[in-house]
């Protein structure tokens, strides 16, 4: 007999929830951590390793340009893995983002 986390892993992964599942989870994390953190952060998306972040304005912007390597150890310390390869850090103009 199979155990329910077998069953549960096989039909997440055949109904291609995994990703978006991990995507979600990292960006919370990626909030959670960067609302207590200086300047703040917000995760904003997760694919293929690259997480993008995201500040409120574009001197906030630089300096986690300057953290992100740390940040990304950092998270991934409390992911448990190497889950997060690189940081893209953007920054908030009114509706819309702009890149660094």
């Amino acid at each position: 007999m199979k155990k329910i986390s077998e069953l549960l892993g096989k039909f997440l992964t055949r109904q291609r929830i995994v990703r978006p599942m991990e995507a979600v989870r990292v960006c919370a994390l990626a909030s959670k951590v960067g609302r207590h953190s200086h300047p703040q952060f917000r995760g904003k998306s997760f694919r293929k390793g690259l997480l993008t972040i995201e500040a409120d304005d574009s001197v906030a912007g630089q300096k986690l340009e300057l953290q992100k390597e740390e940040i990304r150890k950092l998270l991934n310390q409390k992911l448990g893995s190497e889950t997060i390869k690189k940081i893209r850090v953007k920054v908030k103009i009114g509706e819309r983002s702009e890149q660094y």
